[in-house]
């Protein structure tokens, strides 16, 4: 077998290859701590069953690696039942040559979103161009002459692409000709950034712990990224009264296999994410189960001052403008959410719950 990594978001070290089985490794370029992501090609050139041993404890999900053949779009779990959660290593029973990409969880890249835009029949802008050149796309959606506006980001962090599915979620839900999408249209202008750190996206990086801080630590005085100077600009020229950031925890086990809102530190703020998470939980199905008592509230658990020491993220800038109503974040898992299995669909599903509930937030 062969092991690449050398297409948009691939990131793999390769060890070592002995007969069927392949000693593996993140790379960790540009991180200051570990992360878990990886995403590799491998092409199998005949039938067998095939071992993938990891380093690092943590870099396999609760469902196992998600899979798609090279000419496919379409993502699957390769199941638990694949997994030896005790040795870091999955295998693979290959029934036929072939290539497959396998990955952390179901990737999201430029030519997903790309896909998408052009689907909808609805292009996307230009925020800005990337540290290495790359077009940073904004998404945005006026319809006539609406009160509000709301700024919608994720991939602040490279690696938290299930958050990019459900803002692509959010989008159709927006843009559908249906009662739901006509209605938001009617009370908000919306601008979306789907990937702000669009280099590490289609590079392949971590994102998170980056040196000298990451995207997500990146709004105060002296900005060094592009996309997060670009974003404040836009903020403070359009004045979005709803900032509302997309995030994706630690890989698995305990509260990051949950939904759950980042609690504010400014107690106005606080009382909007009760609001949003009331309304939440009546709105999502029970494909993408909710509870508010998941939500971790500012000064506990990880979510304490000492965890914000490299920079101020977007949402609490944000809330200390005057004219945002609502500054939130929140963290959506990889793979299960609870006992569910969370695919494609369900993140689909979670965009268009959290849809109704900005809208229910806002008009109630």
């Amino acid at each position: 077998m062969k092991i690449s990594a050398d297409f948009p978001g691939g990131n793999i070290i390769v060890r070592e290859i002995q007969g069927d089985r392949a000693r593996i490794t993140q790379d960790l370029r540009n991180c200051e701590t570990y992360w878990f992501y990886w995403c590799m090609a491998v092409e199998f050139d005949r039938p067998g069953r095939y071992t993938f041993a990891f380093e690092h404890d943590c870099s396999i999900g609760a469902r196992g690696p998600a899979m798609r053949l090279c000419n496919d779009t379409v993502w699957s779990w390769l199941g638990c039942a694949n997994v030896d959660y005790a040795h870091n290593e999955f295998f693979y029973d290959c029934a036929a040559p072939e290539r497959v990409i396998f990955c952390t969880s179901m990737q999201y890249l430029e030519s997903d979103f790309l896909r998408f835009a052009a689907a909808a029949g609805h292009p996307a802008e230009v925020l800005c161009r990337s540290r290495r050149g790359r077009d940073v796309e904004l998404f945005h959606i006026r319809d006539g002459a609406p009160a509000k506006k709301i700024l919608l980001t994720t991939r602040h962090h490279a690696c938290e692409m299930t958050a990019a599915h459900v803002l692509e979620g959010i989008l159709r839900t927006v843009l559908a000709d249906d009662e739901t999408g006509r209605m938001f249209r009617r009370e908000f202008e919306l601008f979306a950034v789907p990937f702000v750190d669009k280099d590490g996206v289609e590079e392949g990086d971590q994102g998170k712990n980056r040196i000298p801080h990451d995207h997500a630590r990146d709004y105060g005085d002296t900005p060094i990224y592009p996309e997060t100077r670009s974003i404040m600009a836009l903020i403070e020229r359009e004045k979005p009264e709803i900032v509302f950031d997309l995030h994706c925890p630690w890989l698995l086990g305990g509260i990051n296999e949950t939904l759950y809102f980042v609690g504010p530190e400014l107690k106005r703020m606080e009382l909007q994410m009760m609001r949003w998470s009331e309304i939440l939980q009546k709105e999502v199905p029970p494909s993408v189960p909710f509870d508010p008592a998941d939500n971790i509230l500012f000064g506990t658990d990880w979510n304490v001052p000492s965890s914000f020491m490299k920079g101020r993220t977007l949402a609490r800038w944000a809330a200390d403008l005057d004219y945002v109503k609502t500054a939130l974040s929140i963290e959506i898992p990889y793979a299960n959410m609870r006992d569910t299995t969370f695919n494609v669909k369900s993140m689909h599903e979670l965009g268009a719950a959290l849809v109704r509930t900005i809208y229910g937030a806002a008009v109630e």
